[in-house]
């Protein structure tokens, strides 16, 4: 019952309120200042729902999250933030460290296209990478990387971009 109260139904991975649980946890116990956060949105996501159906829109979602998933290592969390977007929290990982997993989670993304009816979609995605600062809080560290993925977002999507 619990893993059914925790886990978005779609994709499997944790459900926004547990994210952010698990979130807060990977921020409290970075007393090191290395632990960083990724937070996705996958490119023209809406278009895709639009012009394929929600269906080919749920399928680009699994699919992401499964890819995600497969460049992580044990003990990253990974979650549905809120529609298309996706938050990966890396515990003892440096913004190098952010950046690296970010940038291979892209270029897998990228190789990937999704055939639904007869629809080839490519799936892309813009990521922003925050590392914690110290006395951050998590809205504060989340609101980083929400504005970095805002700039890969603005600058040609398809990019990850680390947090000023």
């Amino acid at each position: 019952m619990y893993a059914l109260a925790s886990t978005d139904e779609l994709t499997g991975v944790f459900n926004r309120r547990r994210l952010l649980e698990m979130a807060e946890g990977v921020r409290r116990m970075a007393d090191d200042g290395n632990a960083c956060v990724a937070l996705l949105d996958l490119d023209y996501f809406k278009q895709v729902n639009d012009t394929c159906g929600h269906l080919a829109g749920d399928q680009v979602i699994r699919v992401a999250c499964k890819t995600i998933i497969q460049h992580c290592r044990e003990g990253d969390v990974v979650g549905r933030y809120g529609g298309e977007e996706l938050l990966v929290c890396l515990p003892n990982s440096t913004l190098e460290h952010g950046m690296g997993v970010a940038e291979r989670i892209r270029e897998a993304l990228a190789a990937n296209t999704i055939f639904h009816d007869d629809h080839a979609i490519p799936v892309t995605a813009g990521i922003g990478v925050a590392a914690w600062r110290e006395g951050e809080t998590l809205s504060q560290w989340l609101r980083r990387a929400d504005d970095a993925l805002y700039e890969a977002k603005r600058s040609g999507r398809n990019r990850c971009v680390a947090a000023a």
